[in-house]
């Protein structure tokens, strides 16, 4: 059975997800990604604090920090910690692909989606409260900012598809979703790849879970992960526009194609302005402004000179 393409919805998600992965390129290196970057590293701690507790441990922190990295404290007896490790320390890097992925999943229908909006939000709560009273090696101001800001606007756009069906309000959530969806994706491929494959770190996941065994090597177990990490983006995107081959909204409006293109010509122009040879240029523009029309000759040199003899 072949795949049928594209209606409307299948040409919202193609535009929007596309133009969405294109403004996280531009935008990899900015500062203005950094508080969606610490919202998949939240995610990442939680998979961990999940799959703790689904092998019977303890969680008893987690945090995220500034510089885009995070702990999760958890423990148990110590014949089973050896054993949960094997689930912990991958949870984290797939687990956030998996959030991701079934995050852009819920957007193939309003029930899914709010489901996953209230699901998210409950993640945040639960993070929140670790974040005020949990046990913590840094500051507790990272975590508590992003599940403030994001429960804002997840609860917002959340509530209102809620409360006004048919109204539009619906594809704002799928805009919003598929936005933190697809940036939670890209964040685990790349992350995955820079922290075990480019480089190898002994405080990644992939080091200390190849120490479980010594016949893996981290790299090895990095290349499992991030190619666990595509397939999971390739068959989720395959999934959504098998799904959504028979819409229940067969016409949308100009605007519902809004949110991709606007994120990405955002992101372009951003990038623009902050470029090496735009900042240089901006630079070379304000030193002229300030640089007297006419100039005031130095008094020295020969010129004193000649002044002191008059």
């Amino acid at each position: 059975m072949g795949l049928d393409c594209c209606n409307a919805e299948q040409s919202f998600f193609i535009v929007t997800v596309s133009c969405y992965i294109l403004a996280v390129a531009l935008m990899w290196r900015s500062a203005l990604l950094k508080p969606f970057k610490l919202w998949t590293v939240c995610l990442h701690e939680f998979s961990h604090a999940i799959a703790a507790w689904a092998t019977c441990n303890k969680v008893t922190g987690i945090e995220i920090n500034a510089m885009e990295g995070g702990l999760t404290h958890w423990s148990g007896r110590q014949d089973r910690m050896r054993c949960s490790q094997h689930a912990v320390l991958p949870a984290g890097y797939l687990g956030s692909t998996l959030w991701g992925a079934l995050t852009i999943l819920s957007c193939s229908s309003v029930a899914w989606a709010e489901a996953m909006g209230c699901i998210l939000l409950s993640v945040l709560g639960i993070c929140a409260l670790y974040a005020a009273f949990g046990k913590t090696e840094q500051e507790r101001t990272p975590l508590l900012a992003v599940c403030t800001g994001f429960g804002l606007a997840l609860g917002l756009a959340t509530f209102l598809a809620i409360g006004s069906s048919g109204n539009g309000w619906d594809l704002v959530l799928y805009a919003l979703l598929l936005f933190l969806g697809t940036l939670n994706v890209v964040f685990g491929i790349i992350d995955i790849f820079d922290d075990t494959l480019k480089r190898t770190d002994a405080r990644s996941d992939a080091y200390r879970f190849a120490q479980l065994h010594q016949i893996f090597r981290p790299k090895c177990v990095g290349l499992v992960w991030f190619l666990l990490a595509v397939a999971a983006f390739l068959v989720t995107f395959f999934l959504y526009l098998t799904i959504k081959q028979h819409s229940d909204r067969p016409e949308l409006g100009w605007w519902a194609f809004l949110p991709g293109p606007v994120v990405l010509g955002m992101a372009t122009v951003y990038n623009g302005l902050t470029s090496s040879d735009c900042l240089r240029l901006r630079k070379k523009i304000a030193t002229a402004n300030n640089t007297p029309s006419h100039p005031h000759k130095p008094n020295n040199g020969p010129e004193q000179m000649v002044a002191g003899q008059l």
